[in-house]
């Protein structure tokens, strides 16, 4: 069931999750140098090791920050020294360039002939640097800006649909919906956990075969919210009415069930329901 939802797969479909865990099992006797025994960190490491593996939400969330905590004495100066070396080695690369005359603009403005004393002060690294700084905020500030274009276009498309609905959607769109959305009640849900035996083949099928209409009648979903991480049977697609939509996710009316079709309403706990129907 979970190998659709991006939080319940496992690390080994990332690529950069899967090397930062290898480089940290290959680097982990450096990590302890000087230390004759096992911080609490470790031990929170090697608790977590198998669920960061199966699920990548908890490497994520859970693993890397005590990872970081843990060695963060360690890890800052060596970064710290990696960072230092770089710098001395563009120095002389920059230096060598400057000997040779063959970069003039990089050279500092001065009226003073190029003396060994100017050439040991090489050129300042603090433009570059600079530069750098300046790329990383502007990538920061585009990526909140697009976020917040999200949520106010998540926020103008779910308007239409009334208070407190029952809503089914993806497991990923369910911070998007509820962060603009609080009222409306989400399945799949992470605060309802998994599901009532009563509703789980319907569950299972709306994940796995993309079939909603099943679910749809058991639980009371009156709206479908689909996203591009959603998988829908083309066959379902005559249940559905379409009510409004933008380039990332459309909603959907539930049509009530045809004439022959199961009625029956079953919330997450089993119990039944009169049919809204």
């Amino acid at each position: 069931m979970g190998f659709q939802i991006t939080e319940l797969r496992p690390i080994f479909t990332s690529f950069y999750a899967l090397a930062i865990l290898t480089a940290y099992l290959l680097f982990y006797p450096h990590l302890h140098q000087g230390r004759r025994k096992l911080l609490y960190g470790d031990l929170l490491v090697f608790a977590y090791l198998v669920p960061a593996v199966l699920y990548i939400r908890t490497f994520i969330d859970v693993l890397l920050p005590v990872i970081f905590v843990t060695h963060v004495s360690t890890l800052v100066p060596a970064v710290r020294r990696t960072l230092l070396a770089l710098q001395m080695n563009w120095r002389s690369f920059l230096d060598g360039v400057r000997e040779r005359r063959a970069l003039r603009f990089l050279r500092k403005k001065t009226s003073e002939p190029v003396s060994e004393g100017a050439s040991a002060r090489g050129f300042s690294l603090k433009p570059i640097l600079g530069l750098l700084f300046a790329l990383l905020i502007g990538i920061g500030v585009k990526a909140n800006v697009d976020q917040l274009q999200k949520i106010r276009e998540t926020a103008e498309l779910l308007s239409v649909i009334p208070e407190r609905s029952i809503i089914l959607s993806s497991f990923n769109q369910q911070y998007t919906i509820l962060f603009v959305r609080p009222d409306l009640k989400i399945i799949p849900s992470s605060e309802a956990g998994l599901p009532a035996k009563a509703i789980r083949e319907a569950y299972v099928a709306f994940f796995k075969e993309g079939a909603m209409r099943e679910l749809a009648q058991r639980t009371g979903a009156a709206f479908l919210i689909e996203g591009k991480d959603i998988y829908l049977d083309p066959g379902e697609g005559r249940g559905l009415a379409p009510v409004a939509g933008n380039g990332r996710m459309r909603v959907w009316r539930i049509l009530p069930a045809a004439e022959g079709e199961t009625g029956s309403i079953e919330d997450q706990n089993g119990l039944k329901m009169p049919d809204r129907s």
